[in-house]
């Protein structure tokens, strides 16, 4: 009796903080499911609703509308790399520069490279021109797909346009006997791409060709396609169809980040759930035979963690998905753990060495 009192604030902390971590999970599972099915609303509507527009007859129709464009990028833009002396005609150039941190000690150990900086600007041109960081940049004006003008705001941070550039066709090695060519790179204080020195510099190049295809999905505004939400500009897409499955998947892609995020809280909940458990204070799901194995106490918590968030998102889509049948994934697995984890531990499958006692 008096130790049941004296483990009571420890059962009561042990309480608040499950019940409170999850609760975080639940919010976060909950609220993106809601936000899921409004983005398959949306993508739906957008999906019914966009037209395939011929860029050189408008139709004041299709004013406010989501319109679709297949085209190539046209521009006379030349952007000029002094320090190489590369002259690259594009709608966007940039060059990364990594470091060689290691070297090889042997023939089966390989050094590796890592981010050294390298942010390009080309002043040569006019003001308006900014290539920087990796795959932030702006056109140096408005871009052109046939005749239709594109709001350069649409070309930020789609680092899916960018192509490698093979420098052989801008720079001849026997020309430059100082730098290693391979591939699109160039080296500089290195004789070889998998092995270099300590300290060596390996320069990567990316840019958006004159005359790439490419399609468009934007709001027709006027004679231009402004950006608004789910603007996108896609790079090989060359079909509605395409185009639709690349939105679903951006979705998709979202909506599991979100639901992944509830991971941050739900092991703590299953620690505190967990000690509970063990102290026969809640019901075990489980067979209480985990906690007999080396590194039991873990073992546990891993698995009730993949049990809570299973069964939340089981939930979060049942009540927030058109179609409840995808549910049943996620039940499927909160079933399979319990049933798995009786047979294993309550028959003993595993071999005896792997319990804390043997019997």
């Amino acid at each position: 009796m008096e130790e049941t009192k004296n483990k009571s604030p420890k059962y009561a902390a042990a309480y608040f903080f499950g019940i409170l971590f999850l609760l975080l999970g639940l919010l976060v599972i909950f609220w993106n499911g809601n936000r899921a099915k409004g983005r398959a609303d949306r993508d739906d509507q957008i999906i019914s609703n966009a037209v395939e527009i011929d860029p050189l007859n408008l139709d004041s129709l299709n004013e406010g509308k989501y319109v679709i464009i297949y085209g190539s990028l046209q521009t006379d833009q030349v952007f000029h790399d002094k320090y190489f002396d590369i002259t690259y005609p594009g709608i966007a150039y940039t060059r990364k520069a990594n470091i060689s941190s290691e070297n090889s000690e042997s023939e089966y150990d390989y050094g590796y490279w890592t981010y050294y900086g390298g942010n390009y600007s080309d002043e040569s041109t006019t003001s308006d021109s900014a290539t920087a960081g990796e795959i932030i940049y702006k056109a140096i004006k408005p871009v052109k797909i046939q005749k239709y003008i594109i709001d350069p705001q649409l070309f930020e941070f789609d680092q899916s346009l960018f192509q490698p550039i093979f420098l052989e066709n801008y720079l001849k090695a026997e020309i430059h006997p100082e730098y290693y060519l391979a591939d699109a790179h160039i080296l500089t204080n290195a004789s070889d791409l998998d092995y270099p020195e300590i300290g060596a510099l390996k320069y990567t190049f990316y840019g958006i060709p004159n005359g790439f295809n490419v399609t468009l999905l934007g709001v027709q505004k006027g004679d231009t396609v402004s950006s608004a939400y789910r603007s996108k500009v896609l790079a090989g897409i060359r079909n509605k169809k395409e185009l639709f499955e690349s939105m679903i998947q951006d979705a998709a892609d979202v909506e599991s980040a979100f639901y992944l995020l509830s991971l941050f809280f739900l092991p703590f909940c299953a620690l505190s759930f967990g000690y509970l458990i063990k102290e026969k204070k809640m019901p075990n799901p489980m067979h209480a035979n985990i906690l007999n194995l080396k590194l039991g106490r873990l073992i546990y918590v891993v698995l009730l963690t993949i049990f809570l968030f299973q069964g939340l998102v089981g939930i979060a889509k049942l009540l927030f998905y058109d179609d409840p049948l995808s549910s049943l994934k996620n039940f499927s697995y909160v079933v399979l753990i319990m049933i798995s984890t009786k047979t294993l531990f309550g028959y003993k499958i595993l071999p005896k060495f792997l319990f804390k006692k043997g019997s």
